[in-house]
């Protein structure tokens, strides 16, 4: 669930489509963040007010270290 109310800078509410958006570049450039690395990632948005994540490996350990 994302938290109500929040906002870009610029006074845009967030939605989940502008988070999946995010996630898909993120997770899609050369060299992604290390968290992300060979998780192959799904999102999706969950209505209104969720996004939905999920992994090829769900029970794989993934660390910023």
């Amino acid at each position: 669930m994302l938290r109500p109310g929040v906002t870009f800078h610029d006074g845009t509410t967030l939605t989940p489509g502008a988070v999946v958006t995010a996630l898909r570049y993120v997770a899609g450039v050369a060299a992604p963040p290390r968290a992300l690395r060979g998780l192959q990632l799904t999102v999706a948005e969950d209505g209104a007010d969720a996004v939905r994540l999920s992994t090829a490996h769900p029970t794989r350990s993934s660390r910023c270290g």
